[in-house]
């Protein structure tokens, strides 16, 4: 067996558990889980015995001075990926860090000085892009059936997480800016093939906290310019009735609305019928059950793990560009960051 690349986590949570180690075994063949590392000692031997993992560490510099360890996946919590990421860079390590890249657009910037000063490759988790639906949609508006994009509008309404961790590291100022905000906001610049922040030349920003003296957003909406005259909105919320995921895309030759979470699109063109209107119900209600029957509904998300990890090893092999360039992390970084700006001079 022809090891390719030797990995260490940093970072032994929920996302770690339950999609980055069960995503790595299945690439056994061609990577190798030598470390893991976490703030608390004990959970990280107890992952390390639980799925046979040869090193475990508090402190994660230790695991970044083993030359057995390759690259490193970052899963700890936001606050502290720049940090990390940068010490991974000084060390020589390759590195896939969880979204979003960092708190700050200056933070971003300096990743980015780090990695390409001693030329080590990066990428973000953005697993989302990995859904068929959404990877059709890609295609679809790549081959020009939309014509030119005029404007997208997204929706990202998601509960508190306190269903997913029971951690309050979320509950910072930025609040839901900084926990499913960015996959939303990937999606958008994604989709209109954003590829570097200079593309973006405007971003606004509204509301904040809709709790009494909760003290970080809740609720926002945005509002991106692009430099080519066209614009997208993203509406974010842990407060209105969850769960949606859903973007609206509108080009000169049609438009396409696109389910994310449940991995299924309608795209129109011209004038619509009664026809169209009964297309709406039946095709969501086909694709939604073809998943159901394929056991991959219940899935979500963390099911595209392996798939994007292998397309970063293959970045790192210089096989392929990686699963999201640096260039695409900064420009979300810089709506996040110009975003939290514009709210807090607001008051939240």
């Amino acid at each position: 067996m022809v090891i390719n690349v030797r990995f260490g986590i940093i970072g032994c949570g929920k996302i770690a558990q339950e999609g980055h180690i069960p995503a790595l075994k299945k690439l056994s063949k061609r990577i190798e889980l030598v470390a893991v590392a976490d703030i608390n000692l004990s959970v990280a031997k107890k992952i390390a015995k639980r799925y046979k993992i040869p090193f475990y560490f508090k402190d994660y510099r230790k695991l970044l001075r083993r030359d057995d360890v390759d690259a490193v996946i970052i899963s700890t919590p936001t606050p502290y990926h720049a940090q990390i990421s940068i010490n991974a860079a000084e060390a020589g390590k390759h590195i896939l860090v969880e979204k979003p890249l960092a708190m700050t657009l200056d933070e971003a910037l300096e990743i980015e000085r780090v990695v390409k000063l001693h030329n080590v490759k990066i990428s973000v988790v953005q697993n989302y892009r990995y859904f068929p639906a959404v990877k059709t949609v890609k295609r679809r508006i790549q081959s020009g059936y939309l014509g030119r994009i005029v404007s997208l509008f997204g929706v990202a309404h998601t509960k508190f997480p306190i269903l997913w961790t029971r951690s309050l590291w979320l509950y910072h100022e930025g609040g839901a800016l900084y926990d499913f905000a960015p996959h939303l906001i990937d999606m958008l610049l994604w989709l209109k093939d954003i590829k570097d922040p200079k593309q973006i030349v405007e971003v606004n920003a509204a509301g904040g906290d809709f709790l009494p003296n909760a003290g970080f957003i809740n609720h926002a909406q945005l509002f991106i310019k692009f430099k080519d005259k066209s614009s997208a909105t993203a509406d974010i919320s842990w407060i209105t009735d969850p769960y949606l995921f859903n973007i609206q895309i509108f080009g000169t030759g049609g438009r396409i609305t696109l389910d994310v979470r449940f991995n299924t699109f309608i795209e129109e063109h011209g004038t619509q019928t009664p026809l169209d209107f009964i297309k709406r119900s039946i095709i969501p209600l086909r694709d939604v059950t073809r998943d159901i029957l394929r056991k991959s509904f219940f899935k979500g998300a963390l099911s595209f793990y392996s798939e994007l990890i292998y397309d970063f090893v293959e970045y790192i092999e210089k096989k392929r560009p990686p699963p999201v360039s640096l260039k695409e992390s900064i420009a979300s970084i810089l709506v996040i960051d110009k975003a939290l700006k514009l709210l807090r001079q607001g008051g939240l």
